[in-house]
Order: C-alpha cells, then structure tokens, then sequence
C-alpha cells in the first residue's frame, strides 16, 4: 500500500495554479481592475509566482544536468516571450483606446 504525503501532487499543483494564471490573465484583459471582482482575481492570480519559483528551485534540485534544464528555460522563456508581448501590447491599446 503506498502512503500518500501530501494533498496534492505536483502535477495537481501546476494545473491548479496555471488556472489561476488564466485568471489574472483574464482579468487584466478584460475585468476593470479597480471592481471588486478584478481585485479579487488579481489576488488569486497572485499564487501563481512563489508556487512556480518552488516549481522551478525543486525542479533544479532533482535535476541530473542542470545546463540541460537550464536551456530548456531558456527556450521556453523565449517562446513564450512572443504571446506575452503581443498580450501587453494589445491590454495597453485597449486602455488608451
């Protein structure tokens, strides 16, 4: 019989708080942020950085190369840099609009 450690799994851990990126995502695009209801889903969206940077110091420490896991940082921060910046371009035409 295995013992379970914790509440939820890694796995479970990264949707949980990738929806909760979604969240704040969505409302900075859409939900005015002084409401109540942007205040509140910036906040949930708040969760998302230390429980990565856990993701990502735990992910160092388990890794065999560290150059390899390093790289694949590298290319996914690179990749990800196109949709992040089309997204901050279009939030900021939408407000001075």
């Amino acid at each position: 019989m295995t013992e379970r450690t914790g509440f939820l799994n890694r796995n479970q851990l990264k949707y949980l708080v990738i929806a909760a990126m979604l969240i704040d995502h969505i409302a900075w695009a859409f939900v005015p942020t002084a409401s109540l209801l942007g205040q509140v889903m910036h906040i949930i969206g708040r969760l998302t950085g230390p429980t990565m940077a856990y993701m990502l110091a735990e992910g160092y420490h388990y890794t065999r190369n560290v150059k390899k896991y390093a790289l694949r940082l590298g290319i996914f921060a690179v990749i990800s840099w196109l949709p992040f910046s089309y997204f901050e371009r279009a939030v900021s035409a939408r407000r001075s609009a």
